[in-house]
């Protein structure tokens, strides 16, 4: 019995009727299907770059175009990177840097992005028999309506599997877009300030803001498929990511007969927010693939998508190292952090850390053949948060509406705290 990657034995002398309706010989159809599936990808990248300095700073411009055609038909990658690094002294204790990037990101119908369904996954899966033209089926894909030849319930038991499943993957890769834009900025200002010979401060600011749009465009099948099984679907959905952070850190670095001490004590906050608001509409549209939540019946609503979150942190932290002949290094550093995520009460946790360096062949007459060791200890005993609201208490209406329902937590708690 033939099955979808095996069967008969091929033989030119035996003519078989095609799902087109013409007679074939029992011959290949192709060499190697998956030429025929993918295509040669390709990567091309092209930079510019100004700089220039003084004696009193410098500054670096530069221009970043990356374009990939990957080896998926009907997908395509694209990003510009704008880039601009400067420093500049103020005078002999300020010193300022600034780093900025900005991603600007286009990709369409990324690999096992372009379907909402299973056929994007479904066509690298397994093996396929060589009677399969892709050729042909990319020929009869669309119909002079626009819709899918293969779809249709009535026409369903003409295909093998196999060529059901290239169908989807085509109509997936050709047909129906998923447009993903994504916008990221991040920015850093840091302030290196010198107090005397042991003192220094860091002051560091920055940002990092993403804001990424999502659309998926699926076309109508064929006008017999209702709901789902139609195909139909039009979602677009924004997404904002922001991370602001502020650092302060007093350093000190001196030295006393054989040791040298050096180390910090600082505190940091960072704020972290996302924001989430889009609709979907699946089937349901007046006009099919006119892809706009304006197209929907007269008091339709598309089904609404909204999601958004908040969370704070505030650190204190300090490190000291004490080096001894440079031959061994004993450093202690601990850190207490506080954050919005855990219940008022029980907010903060605190992990510190040691670590002991030995440099041996800074101490010992070693053999020749030996040009560095070095032994190394340390321990840490670290901790987190968990995930946002991860320890929310959530009240619900029964069904019946007699009661009140009390979901506890799902999730791991924190690392520790």
């Amino acid at each position: 019995m033939a099955t979808q990657a095996f069967g008969p034995k091929f033989d030119p002398s035996v003519s078989v009727l095609y799902w087109d309706g013409v007679a074939r010989p029992w011959v290949p159809q192709t060499s190697n299907i998956y030429n025929d599936l993918y295509r040669t990808g390709h990567q091309t990248s092209t930079n510019i770059a100004m700089q220039g300095s003084n004696d009193k700073g410098s500054i670096r411009f530069s221009y970043t175009n990356m374009a990939i055609s990957p080896i998926q038909i009907g997908g395509s990658n694209a990003r510009n990177t704008f880039s601009l690094n400067s420093s500049y002294k103020l005078n002999d204790h300020i010193s300022l840097r600034y780093t900025g990037n900005f991603y600007f990101d286009k990709n369409i119908n990324a690999p096992n992005l372009g379907t909402m369904g299973s056929g994007g996954f479904q066509s690298e899966l397994g093996a396929y028999s060589a009677d399969i033209n892709v050729g042909l089926i990319q020929k009869y894909l669309v119909t002079p309506d626009g819709y899918d030849y293969f779809a249709p319930q009535s026409k369903s038991k003409l295909f093998a599997t196999g060529t059901k499943t290239v169908a989807s993957y085509l109509w997936n890769q050709e047909q129906n877009q998923d447009i993903f834009t994504r916008l990221h900025n991040v920015q850093s200002l840091q302030a290196d300030i010198k107090i005397d010979k042991v003192f220094s401060a860091t002051l560091m600011g920055g940002m990092d803001y993403a804001s990424q749009r999502d659309v998926y465009k699926g076309k109508l099948l064929d006008p017999s498929l209702l709901g789902p099984q139609g195909g139909q679907l039009y979602q677009d959905v924004t997404t904002n990511y922001t991370n602001t952070y502020g650092q302060a850190m007093l350093n000190f670095n001196t030295r006393a007969s054989d040791f040298d001490v050096s180390g910090f004590v600082g505190g940091a906050i960072r704020n972290q927010s996302m924001d989430s608001k889009g609709a979907r509409a699946l089937g349901n549209l007046v006009i099919p693939n006119w892809f706009s939540f304006n197209n929907l019946p007269l008091g339709v609503q598309p089904n609404y998508i909204f999601s958004n979150g908040e969370d704070m942190l505030y650190s204190l932290m300090a490190s000291v190292q004490v080096a001894w002949k440079r031959q061994v290094y004993v450093e202690a550093q601990g850190r207490k952090d506080w954050s919005s995520i855990l219940p008022e009460n029980h907010n903060s946790y605190f992990y510190p850390g040691l670590s002991a360096t030995w440099i041996m062949t800074q101490s010992l007459k070693l053999p020749q053949i030996v040009n560095f060791a070095k032994l190394r200890a340390s321990w840490a005993d670290v901790g987190r948060p968990g995930p946002r609201y991860f320890s929310n208490v959530n009240y619900t209406v029964s069904q019946s509406g007699g009661g009140y329902v009390l979901t506890p937590p799902t999730t791991l708690p924190p690392t520790r705290c």
